[in-house]
């Protein structure tokens, strides 16, 4: 990952094993995977309870290729104080290239939900913003996920007891051996997030 001029540039290759201790084993994600890949950054830590509000304008690099559930954009709760944390709402693209989401709905299970018609193409050479509206009272609890300003799906989300949440932004992806994995490149700028209430 680089920084230029208040842009972010995170850049992907097959086996770039990321530096969570997880990720060198299958983790909590699947237990079939040899290892996860990312290269992201994260925000501070805020109390549940809330309701927040976390967004980034993204760009995807003409020239390069997004892998199979490749996540661009996660909210993320800690559920134990041991590296253990259940992400609310993790935006990726599936194998056809479609923007879509998973949204947790019980303990790390989550319901994929694709958002509209947007594809990576539409992210290439252009800025898209992405945001996540997301209300962490649990008598209230749900979230509204927005793209280039529009909401594209609102629905209940599970928030678990004694966590904080954060947002995260970058690559993040299932490593395998064979055959490799593609080489991907996204770009973030204007990353904002704020407590509404």
């Amino acid at each position: 990952m680089k920084k230029k001029r208040g842009t972010y540039v995170f850049t992907m290759h097959h086996g770039d094993v990321g530096n969570c201790p997880t990720d060198r084993g299958a983790g909590y994600s699947n237990k079939n995977i040899p290892h996860s890949e990312r290269a992201e950054i994260q925000s501070q830590k805020f109390q549940q309870g809330s309701r927040y509000i976390f967004k980034a304008d993204v760009s995807m690099a003409k020239g390069y290729a997004t892998s199979p559930k490749t996540t661009i954009f996660q909210v993320h709760q800690w559920d134990t104080k041991h590296c253990k944390c259940g992400p609310y709402v993790m935006i990726f693209f599936d194998k056809s290239g479609h923007l879509s989401a998973r949204i947790l709905k019980s303990h790390h299970q989550h319901h994929i939900r694709r958002l509209g018609g947007f594809t990576r193409q539409d992210f290439e050479e252009r800025w898209v913003e992405l945001a996540v509206d997301i209300n962490t009272d649990k008598a209230r609890a749900g979230v509204t996920i927005y793209v280039d300003g529009k909401p594209v799906h609102s629905e209940p989300v599970l928030v678990q007891d004694g966590g904080t949440i954060f947002f995260k932004t970058g690559l993040y992806r299932h490593g395998r051996i064979s055959p490799k994995l593609t080489s991907d490149r996204l770009f973030v700028t204007d990353i904002g997030y704020a407590r509404v209430n």
